[in-house]
């Protein structure tokens, strides 16, 4: 499993409006929760989404 460009940008930005100031603690979450399960491609998935989450809210004026 991997993050594509454009599924990852769809995904950031559902997360980010869902969770707010807390999307970054909820991807890093469910990552933790996939390798505690020993699913190490879905863990680096999230990861991945984390990685991008960071960028986007980096560049995005805070409302």
């Amino acid at each position: 499993m991997s993050a594509k460009n454009a599924e990852a940008e769809d995904i950031v930005k559902s997360i980010h409006n869902s969770y707010g100031d807390l999307a970054a603690s909820e991807v890093l979450t469910r990552a933790l929760v996939a390798e505690r399960s020993q699913d190490r491609d879905k863990a680096l998935f999230w990861v991945q989404i984390y990685l991008a989450l960071t960028t986007f809210e980096a560049n995005t004026p805070a409302m």
